[in-house]
């Protein structure tokens, strides 16, 4: 599943009560269950209303299809991304240093659920939109420039131009990670983990060196 070109992605209307924001929140929510239960094949707007206990004709309300539910979904969890990273880039946590501030990043992420098989199926019934991939390079771009800051400061002799690529290797790396953990399980996962983790000491090691 797909999304399909020339759509429009955006609710119908914007909440402006308690009420409508806790049942886009309920909407929202059944669909990330539904794809970690049952896969994105398993989504559609009566699915999303059993789960939910919101009904169909309420849905229909504030979206025009289940894709700008998938849509709207998908832009909440990069947004709990961006906040995430404001809350792990204070100077409190900055303080921490590189290695236990990468183990609070890692335990933050993990809450968030990105290494789960419900946000790999999210990511297959978001593919290929034009829309989204404008959505996620923007998102890509804020976060590089965000971990770009942090390093300057976890780097501070290290010169613009290897911080700036330095910022993109290694969320790249993240990412990577994260994909892999969506399918692997077992000793699996426990080895991406482990190899993830050596490159990180090893940029450790030599910005030390």
């Amino acid at each position: 599943m797909t999304l399909k070109p020339k759509k429009t992605f955006a609710r119908r209307k914007d909440p402006t009560q308690q009420r409508s924001r806790a049942t886009i929140t309920r909407i929202i929510n059944a669909t990330w269950d539904i794809l970690g239960t049952d896969g994105a094949k398993a989504i559609t707007t009566r699915s999303i209303a059993a789960r939910s206990g919101v009904t169909v004709g309420s849905i229909y309300q504030y979206f025009p299809h289940k894709e700008a539910i998938l849509f709207e979904l998908y832009k909440h969890r990069l947004e709990e991304v961006t906040d995430s990273l404001a809350r792990l880039t204070t100077p409190e946590a900055v303080a921490l240093g590189p290695i236990e501030w990468d183990n609070l990043y890692t335990k933050t992420f993990d809450k968030l659920g990105w290494n789960q098989w419900a946000q790999l199926e999210l990511d297959k019934a978001c593919r290929l939109d034009r829309g989204f991939e404008k959505l996620l390079q923007k998102h890509f771009v804020k976060t590089e420039k965000r971990l770009a800051w942090l390093y300057r400061h976890f780097y501070p002799d290290a010169d613009a131009e290897t911080i700036r690529v330095l910022s993109k290797f290694l969320y790249g790396v993240e990412r990577l990670e994260a994909k892999l953990l969506q399918t692997e399980r077992g000793r699996g996962r426990e080895l991406v983990r482990a190899w993830r983790t050596e490159i990180l000491h090893m940029f450790i090691d030599k910005f030390r060196a």
